[in-house]
């Protein structure tokens, strides 16, 4: 006849089943989200470097989401992004300061106005008009409201003898 103890032992071993199969999810759960995680950073790496080819199509903040994505799945593909030549710098601006050179903020600016002026000319929907001209002053109100980084800083540190 089956006693206390070995009661308190099936329990036991229940519990110890019943833990390996919830870490066992858990693994499982945070392996998808690492794997999605990368694919999405990877199509957004993919979005943002054809804006840096395509008029109107920005590129920047796709490689900001991209190294989001990378953080919590690839440390190899944000050191990637951290250290590329073409904008590696940039990222690690964004990430370490949160802040923008006073120079790609007033490209951006003039970036946002005209092409949205030339899509609201071009577009004869008052709707879609409405629209654009309330996106573009959002995202140069946007970018006006991000730091500025101090123009000491933008001089190179290793100046050449």
């Amino acid at each position: 006849m089956a006693g206390p103890a070995s009661h308190a032992n099936f329990i036991t071993a229940d519990m110890k089943t019943a833990n390996v199969v919830i870490w066992g999810l858990q693994n499982i759960e945070m392996q998808l989200r690492q794997v999605v995680a990368t694919g999405v950073g990877l199509i957004l790496t993919g979005v943002g470097i054809t804006g840096f080819f395509v008029p109107g199509l920005p590129g920047t903040i796709f490689l900001i989401w991209a190294l989001a994505c990378f953080k919590v799945s690839s440390p190899t593909l944000e050191s990637w992004l951290f250290n590329h030549r073409l904008f590696g710098k940039s990222l690690r601006d964004w990430d370490e300061n949160r802040w923008m050179p006073a120079r790609t903020k007033g490209l951006v600016i003039t970036i946002i106005a005209v092409s949205s002026a030339a899509s609201i000319w071009r577009i004869h929907a008052v709707w879609a008009q409405l629209l654009l001209g309330v996106l573009a002053v959002y995202g140069i109100w946007f970018i006006l409201n991000l730091r500025t980084k101090p123009a000491h800083l933008l001089v190179p540190t290793n100046p050449k003898i």
